[in-house]
Order: C-alpha cells, then sequence, then structure tokens
C-alpha cells in the first residue's frame, strides 16, 4: 500500500509523499506509522487498510512493485 502515495492521501485528506521503493522496505507496517505520525495522524489499522485497498491504482501498484505484487497479479490472472 506504501506505493500508492495518492491513494493513502485520499484516505488521510493530506498529502503524502511517494515513498521509496516500497519492495525494499522492511518493515512496512511500522514505516506507514511513522510515516501518518510524521504527518500528525494517527494509524487506524484494519479499517484503514481497507480504505487505502478500495482507492490502490493496481497499474501504478504492479509498477511499484514488480517483484512482489505485479508476480503475484500475474498468477492470479492466470487461474
Amino acid at each position: 500500500m506504501l506505493a500508492d502515495e495518492l491513494a493513502i492521501s485520499k484516505v488521510v485528506a493530506v498529502t503524502v509523499p511517494p515513498q521509496p521503493d516500497p519492495e525494499q522496505i522492511a518493515h512496512p507496517k511500522e514505516h506507514m506509522e511513522k510515516l501518518l505520525e510524521g504527518l500528525g495522524l494517527q494509524w487506524g489499522g484494519a479499517e484503514m487498510y481497507a480504505r487505502i485497498a478500495a482507492e490502490l491504482n493496481l497499474s501504478h501498484l504492479r509498477h511499484r512493485c514488480p517483484d512482489g505484487f505485479a508476480t503475484f497479479a500475474d498468477r492470479v490472472l492466470m487461474l
């Protein structure tokens, strides 16, 4: 979810800057919490994940996460 700063921005109603390569972030949940904390926001847990997921641009996610999400999406499309 860190791959799509526009989706995060829409959900939290604050402009979120692009994040570093999401596939290189060792602890993405902690990164998200610190990111939002730095913007003066609190992490909303599972509900926030669901809201961000509803806003994600899957093409952007495939581009930003070629080894993780894109591979997964390709496998799903083959089913």
